[in-house]
C-alpha cells in the first residue's frame, strides 16, 4: 500500500502487480494479435496461412501439414488427414489428389548407387534404379530397375 497526504485526506491505493495477470504477451501470437484462426500476423496485419498450411491459435508462423494430410483451403486451423490406405510423399499438401498409394523404397542390398534413397517416399508404379556392386547382377545387368507397387 502506498499513502498519499492531500491537504487533509489520507488516500490508500493498493499497488497491482500486472505480471501477476494471465496475458499472453507473446507480440505475433494469433489470440492477441486480434487474427482469427488459420491466420497469422505479419508486421502488424493479419494474413490467412496458405493451402497445405495452418496456424493454431499460438502459431507465430504458418505451420506445413505433416505427412499423410492435406489442406485444400486456406486460413485453417488444422490439416486432414488421408484416408487409409492412401499417404502423402510429402510435407504440406494442398490437395486430397496429393493422398496416394505410397511405396517406401527398400534397401538392396549390394549396390554401388540406388535412386531414390532407401526408406524414401515414392508413388506406386515408380522405378527404383540401382547399380549393382562389382561382380553383382540383377536379372543378368549390373543396372536395373524395378517397379514399386
Amino acid at each position: 500500500m502506498k499513502f498519499y497526504l492531500t491537504s487533509t485526506l489520507i488516500i490508500l491505493m493498493p499497488i497491482i502487480s500486472i505480471l501477476s495477470l494471465p496475458f499472453d504477451l507473446s507480440p505475433d501470437a494469433s489470440a492477441s494479435s486480434g487474427c482469427n484462426p488459420g491466420e497469422i500476423n505479419v508486421s502488424g496485419a493479419c494474413a490467412a496461412c496458405p493451402k497445405g498450411t495452418y496456424a493454431n491459435s499460438k502459431a507465430t508462423a504458418c505451420v506445413p501439414c505433416p505427412l499423410d494430410t492435406y489442406n485444400s483451403q486456406s486460413s485453417q486451423t488444422a490439416c486432414t488427414s488421408c484416408t487409409s490406405p492412401f499417404q502423402t510423399l510429402t510435407t504440406g499438401s494442398d490437395s486430397a489428389a496429393n493422398c496416394i498409394i505410397v511405396c517406401i523404397v527398400p534397401e538392396v542390398k549390394m549396390t554401388v548407387s540406388q535412386s531414390p534413397a532407401a526408406n524414401d517416399r515414392i508413388a506406386n508404379g515408380s522405378s527404383i534404379t540401382f547399380t549393382c556392386s562389382e561382380g553383382f547382377t540383377y536379372g543378368g545387368s549390373s543396372v536395373s530397375s524395378v517397379i514399386c507397387n
